[in-house]
């Protein structure tokens, strides 16, 4: 790690603008707390950082509790609930995570047929409905409380492609881990589940980032931290495979090498990088350095994310040319929606 003289010289702005926006603050002060280098920061900068941290792990001590509440009121239901992403970081011990991690909610799976009942269990704990999804979305409804530290998002599936990652599957391969103090367990995914979720949701499905040449840092972090710690405990020929069979290769490997490059993450694959997951990596480290250049991707990633591969095998079958399923989903497409929708989605940031 540098020293106190290299950190002087650093552009500290720059450096807190960019861990603010990829939501790292917390984590990039416990970093050198852990190794008890600390002190070497700038004062102003240590206080700083040190104050977000000290927040956020309040907050994730109140999330925490929310979580326990839940558990409980489900567990009290008969019905089996299992937490996903930044929620089952909350419950490991020896972690940095559960005070670092930056979390906008709890993100919380049940089976597609206890829909009703789940809305009910959360209703009956003071939450009310912020967001209800439409039939067949793979998320059921977010709820807030007045007070809380969160909001809750109930799940139905992982993603939007539960093809790709089936919620039963994961349900039934999940994992118990202690609350403690007497509290019970907690089921969360197993980590080969919990590091494909997390891959499939930063690349594939949340905002399409590998179709538009983009890379949450935070995101990016967390996944190099799962396959550090579990390292033993994933199955990456079975990731692999699941990929390969979806031909999403490229996005693994692409998001593999910038773990590699930004976090240090070991290659796991026993297999050499994909030249085109190569030169993507490269597009996002450019896209990074100039976040101006990243936008004009957007648009053209939008487009690759509604007709990629696997997409329209999931719409029309796995049989018969690409390019004659891409050009049905596109004239349906044209159909249902007016040219204003049309062009929302195509130029949609966010």
């Amino acid at each position: 790690m540098a020293d106190r003289q290299e950190l002087a010289g650093l552009d500290w702005m720059g450096v807190l603008a960019l861990a603010n926006e990829h939501l790292l603050a917390p984590t990039l002060f416990g970093k050198f707390a852990a190794v008890g280098r600390a002190h070497i920061l700038p004062g102003d900068v240590r206080t700083y950082l040190e104050s977000l941290h000290t927040l956020n792990a309040r907050r994730n001590a109140s999330l925490r509790g929310q979580c326990l509440e839940i558990a409980d009121a489900f567990g009290k239901a008969g019905l089996e609930v299992v937490f996903l992403k930044g929620a089952s970081a909350l419950f490991e011990r020896r972690t940095p995570a559960a005070d670092a991690r930056m979390m906008r909610d709890i993100d919380v799976l049940v089976p597609s047929g206890e829909r009703a009942r789940a809305a009910r269990v959360l209703c009956a704990l003071g939450y009310e409905v912020l967001t209800r999804f439409a039939p067949g979305h793979h998320a059921i409804a977010e709820f807030a409380r007045d007070g809380a530290a969160g909001a809750v998002d109930l799940h139905a599936e992982l993603i939007d492609a539960p093809y790709i990652l089936p919620a039963a599957r994961v349900r039934a391969r999940a994992v118990s881990l202690s609350a403690g103090n007497g509290n019970g367990e907690i089921r969360v995914p197993r980590p080969t589940d919990r590091i494909l979720h997390h891959l499939l949701h930063a690349q594939i499905h949340h905002h399409a980032q590998y179709y538009r040449g983009q890379v949450r840092l935070n995101q990016l972090h967390d996944f190099g931290d799962l396959g550090g710690r579990f390292a033993r405990a994933i199955d990456w020929q079975a990731i692999a495979d699941v990929m390969a069979a979806n031909r999403l290769d490229d996005p693994l490997h692409s998001y593999l090498l910038l773990a590699g490059e930004l976090f240090g993450m070991a290659w796991p694959l026993n297999v050499m990088p994909r030249r085109g997951a190569m030169q993507h990596s490269r597009l996002v480290l450019l896209h990074l350095q100039v976040p101006k250049v990243g936008r004009l991707m957007v648009p053209l990633g939008n487009l690759r994310r509604g007709f990629a591969w696997h997409r329209m095998c999931a719409l029309y079958g796995r049989s018969g040319p690409t390019v004659v399923k891409r050009l049905r989903h596109a004239a349906q497409f044209l159909h249902k929606k007016s040219a204003s929708q049309v062009v929302e989605q195509i130029f949609r940031f966010e």
